[in-house]
């Protein structure tokens, strides 16, 4: 949510904290993400401007702490400011669905010009053949399924690899999710999973099915650090089939620590009773 580049929430929440404040309503940023920061740009800085405005009480991100207290709040904020889990993490916990034993293989598909909107050197065409290319290869040797998180325009990227393998004779499933459920269970029937978007890597986490992420963004390798496995978090100069099917082997071996995992699904939840502690039970004291 705190992003000025691509997408445009910058203004939904200066225009939200505005309003907030008019009506003396106090703000809570709860696990949000952090999407760098440019003195240069007006975008960014209108965001800093509404980020400092006094009915801001509380920010909890799920990545760059560092960023948000010393460039957004100049390293002297006068709000609370946490580090925590993505909600998402409880995913598991919340719909009742685990892993289910299987040596299946998904492959994530974000769009085509998701790396080069992110100022990454890949552009749509590299990374269509990336695709196809560790498809050709996966396949031998392994039972592959293509599958989304249900957007529009990586379901028509996905689409297109899935015909053009199909023309080789290389006919692979595509699972386009119909809700967050599907989707979950979609990938509760992997042993891992190589993805591009970052909900995807935390819906695995999740379930415990290791990930191999694929870095448009900072964020994604931000997640990986949270969760100490930032070497199955790569950025395009490793985005090469030899490299991927190297790391590949280690995934399958691969185990989350279950301590590290409970403590920080459990930084998410402690964050949220601190806030109603503060801004609800409190009031009625």
């Amino acid at each position: 949510m705190i992003k000025y580049r691509v997408q445009f929430c910058f203004a939904s929440i200066c225009s939200l904290i505005d309003i907030a404040s008019e009506y003396q309503i106090p703000v809570v940023l709860n696990s949000v993400g952090v999407e760098g920061y440019d003195i240069r740009t007006f975008r960014c800085q209108q965001l800093k401007k509404a980020l400092q405005n006094k009915n801001v009480k509380y920010i909890s991100v799920r990545d760059d702490l560092d960023t948000l207290v010393n460039q957004y709040l100049d390293g002297n904020p006068k709000c609370i400011c946490k580090k925590v889990a993505d909600p998402a993490v409880w995913i598991s916990d919340m719909l009742n669905i685990q892993k289910s034993k299987s040596e299946k293989i998904g492959i994530g598909i974000g769009r085509g010009n998701l790396f080069k909107d992110y100022g990454k050197s890949m552009p749509s065409e590299d990374i269509f053949d990336f695709y196809c290319n560790l498809i050709r290869k996966l396949i031998t040797n392994n039972k592959v399924e293509l599958f989304t998180n249900g957007a529009i325009d990586d379901c028509e990227f996905a689409k297109k690899i899935q015909y053009k393998l199909s023309q080789e004779g290389i006919n692979i499933a595509l699972v386009i999710p119909r809700n967050l459920d599907h989707l979950v269970k979609t990938i509760a029937t992997y042993n891992c999973i190589l993805a591009t978007r970052l909900h995807s890597c935390i819906l695995a986490y999740s379930l415990d099915v290791p990930a191999i992420g694929f870095v448009w963004n900072d964020k994604l390798k931000l997640w990986g650090e949270n969760i100490q496995a930032e070497d199955f978090f790569i950025d395009v100069e490793n985005m090469k089939v030899g490299y991927v099917l190297g790391l590949l082997d280690k995934l399958k071996k691969y185990h989350y620590d279950l301590k590290n995992k409970e403590q920080f699904k459990n930084s998410i939840k402690d964050s949220i009773d601190e806030i109603l502690n503060i801004f609800f039970y409190s009031s009625h004291l």
